[in-house]
């Protein structure tokens, strides 16, 4: 008799067919970025001749048929080598991990400066957390925003400051 509640091991039928295609696609898309980006990229990666040369054509290729065609061609290279996909992976993980740690620097620039406008004390604070600011630009740029504030004018005093920060300061 069959019994549906047995204890022995079920078997391990592996990944279905829609997780593989899922994967497949998620090898081209990683190809697609390889397209796109520049030949230097690709031998510091050290990418195989043949998929070099296959990104190459992909690159080329304007046609939207024949370009995922030739994804595919390039994606069945990398499956392959698992390895090379672990490094094209990171590296694709390091610049979005890079744009990243860009975008909260610059969002760090900015509340700064909107303190430093806004507040008072924020100066003091900053000379604090940064020792090695040149006090005199720094105030000078501080007050030429403020007062810019003040009277309402366009923002140019404004965008220095932000400037210096991001430049000098806040590095």
């Amino acid at each position: 008799m069959n019994d549906l509640y047995t204890d022995e091991p079920e078997e391990e039928l592996g990944p279905s067919k829609s997780q593989k295609k899922r994967d497949m696609h998620a090898v081209q898309q990683l190809c697609d970025e390889l397209a796109q980006l520049n030949a230097d990229v690709w031998s510091r990666l050290e990418l195989s001749d043949t998929l070099i040369e296959s990104l190459e054509i992909a690159a080329r290729i304007k046609s939207s048929g024949a370009r995922n065609r030739q994804l595919r061609h390039a994606a069945k290279i990398l499956v392959v080598d698992e390895d090379l996909r672990e490094s094209v992976n990171a590296y694709f993980e390091a610049r979005k991990n890079q744009a990243r740690n860009e975008q909260n620097r610059h969002k760090l620039v900015e509340q700064w400066r909107d303190r430093l406008i806004d507040e008072d004390d924020a100066l003091s604070q900053l000379f604090v957390s940064f020792p090695a600011t040149d006090r005199q630009e720094l105030s000078t740029l501080v007050r030429n925003a403020r007062k810019e504030k003040q009277l309402s004018k366009t923002p140019a005093q404004q965008r220095k400051l932000f400037k210096y920060l991001r430049d000098y300061v806040i590095v």
